[in-house]
């Protein structure tokens, strides 16, 4: 079994639990607020010695602080967390440090960049491009040969049309639908998105 040090003990921690059957793990918070994992009871520790670990998983939710949290763990490889329920095309590429949750999809084509996550129902459909520390939230829809930039959060049960291009450090709000092109650095929201 694969010994990964899992960091975050809130409450994406607990969404990725069931996907890290297989591993043997231990939790690390950095807050140092427990000494057990909430929910699951399970062991947390305090002290890293990365000596101790063979991967790395970062389960905390939001983009650039996540990529923040790996540079303190750079000796260690990220380990992907993909989830039993999820459907992932042997076609696909994903880098390292994805975490891939239940009932979502990633169809032929798509690559990811490091540090993905995908969360619940969420799909990715041919051809897209998605940026490092990039998060797709729950029910969120990128339809066939869209991009999305580094750091970019598209929220939950929003629709990018196809061939749409995001950009860099975005904010999509729930439930929008976008429709042309977004630029760098901004949010947009409602239908269609503005």
């Amino acid at each position: 079994m694969k010994k990964t040090l899992v960091i975050g003990c809130g409450g994406f921690a607990k969404q990725i639990y069931e996907a890290l059957v297989g591993f043997d793990f231990k939790f690390h918070d950095e807050t140092g607020l427990t000494d057990r994992h909430p929910f699951l009871d399970q062991e947390v520790v305090y002290f890293v010695n990365e000596k101790d670990f063979e991967s790395v998983t970062i389960a905390v939710a939001g983009t650039k602080i996540r990529e923040e949290i790996r540079e303190r763990y750079s000796s260690l490889p990220m380990q992907n967390i993909i989830s039993k329920k999820a459907s992932v095309s042997r076609l696909a590429d994903i880098k390292q440090g994805s975490i891939i949750l239940n009932n979502t999809t990633i169809e032929p084509g798509v690559s990811a960049e490091e540090g993905l996550i995908l969360n619940v129902g969420a799909q990715i459909h041919h051809d897209c491009h998605v940026g490092k520390y990039c998060e797709i939230a729950p029910k969120a829809l990128l339809l066939g040969g869209c991009s999305v930039g580094d750091y970019s959060f598209v929220g939950a049960n929003s629709t990018v049309l196809p061939n749409i291009n995001i950009g860099k450090n975005v904010t999509v709000g729930a439930g929008a639908v976008v429709t042309k092109d977004v630029p760098d650095n901004i949010t947009v929201k409602g239908v269609p998105a503005k």
